[in-house]
C-alpha cells in the first residue's frame, strides 16, 4: 500500500537562493525517525535526511539516555532501594 504522498505529483523546483521564510526564524519541527527529519515554514516544508555518523550519535546518545532512566536497561534496580 502506498502513502497519499506518493500519489501527489509535484513539479520540482530549483531556486537559486533560499526563501526568507526558510532563514528569517526557527522552523517548526514536525516529526523525525532514525534517518529523516521534516521541519515546516508557513510556506516551505522541508525533509532532511541524516548523515551516517549522525545517526551512529543519536542511537549512543538513546542508549545513554536509557541507562540513566531507573528501571532502563542500564540499571539494576538496586539503586532505586
Amino acid at each position: 500500500m502506498t502513502g497519499q504522498a506518493d500519489n501527489l505529483e509535484c513539479p520540482v523546483k530549483v531556486l537559486t537562493r533560499a526563501p526568507e521564510d526558510l532563514t528569517r526564524g526557527r522552523l517548526v519541527r514536525l516529526g523525525e525517525g532514525i534517518s529523516k527529519v521534516v521541519y515546516a515554514s508557513d510556506h516551505w516544508v522541508i525533509k532532511r535526511e541524516r548523515r551516517p555518523s549522525e545517526i551512529i550519535t543519536l542511537i549512543c546518545v538513546w542508549k545513554l539516555r536509557r541507562s540513566e532512566v531507573p528501571g532502563g536497561r542500564g540499571h539494576t534496580g538496586e539503586e532505586l532501594a
